[in-house]
């Protein structure tokens, strides 16, 4: 009978590669889709559901990102009556561009207990100066 999972043994010898992603005038869902497939480990030969199989993701220049025709509206409930309220895309890109890629990647991924962990391996900064991740060999990913 054949196995569709990797045993363990050979998963602990795997070393997890760094990959960095400028994201200056890129499309949001294009820079997502790649960040999602590596943070989940599609691409991997190690790649099994019930791991943590996926590598880390670097994502710098996220304040300069451009969405493509359509504006996005983010609509979020406070919890009080009457409490509805709505941003645009422009507002969240200048006061928490973070969140923006958050809720786009994450919204990506299965939702099991694996998430959060996969969460800890991405990385989001505004600059590329502000990257003090050190004695680390990166990817880079141009497309």
């Amino acid at each position: 009978m054949q196995e569709n999972s990797c045993k363990t043994k050979f998963y602990n010898n795997y070393k997890k590669k760094w990959y960095l992603i400028n994201c200056k005038k890129k499309v949001l869902g294009r820079v997502s889709t790649i960040a999602a497939k590596i943070l989940i480990g599609k691409y991997n030969i190690f790649y099994t559901p019930n791991f943590l199989s996926g590598d880390n993701v670097v994502l710098y220049n996220i304040n300069k990102i451009i969405l493509k025709k359509k504006k996005k509206i983010y609509i979020y409930y406070t919890g009080y009556p009457g409490g509805k309220k709505q941003k645009d895309f422009k507002h969240w890109l200048k006061t928490n561009p973070k969140k923006i890629f958050l809720h786009s990647i994450l919204g990506m991924i299965k939702n099991n207990r694996l998430k959060k962990n996969i969460k800890k391996n991405l990385y989001l900064y505004k600059k590329k100066k502000e990257i003090i991740l050190k004695n680390i060999n990166f990817i880079k990913l141009k497309f």
